[in-house]
C-alpha cells in the first residue's frame, strides 16, 4: 500500500514524506486536469513549492512501480 504522509506548511509548501525509499512519479493537476508538476524522487522526504500556484483545487497523483495512489489538496 502506498500511503505517503502528505500535508501543506505554512509557506505553501507540499511536503510528501514516503514510507519507504523508491521512486516516485508526483503529479500534480489543475482543476481542469492540466499538469502543473511532473516531479520525479527517489527521497524519502519531499518538499515542492506551491506558492506560484492560484488558490483552489488541484488533484496530487503519486506513482511507483506497483501503485497509484491519488489525493485532492487545497493551495490557499
Amino acid at each position: 500500500v502506498l500511503n505517503p504522509n502528505i500535508f501543506l506548511d505554512t509557506h505553501n509548501n507540499l511536503i510528501i514524506n514516503f514510507p519507504d525509499q523508491g521512486i516516485y512519479d508526483i503529479e500534480i493537476f489543475d482543476i481542469i486536469g492540466k499538469q502543473i508538476i511532473d516531479h520525479y524522487s527517489k527521497h524519502i522526504e519531499n518538499k515542492i513549492p506551491l506558492n506560484n500556484f492560484n488558490s483552489g483545487i488541484y488533484t496530487l497523483r503519486i506513482k511507483n512501480k506497483d501503485l497509484v495512489y491519488t489525493e485532492k489538496i487545497l493551495i490557499n
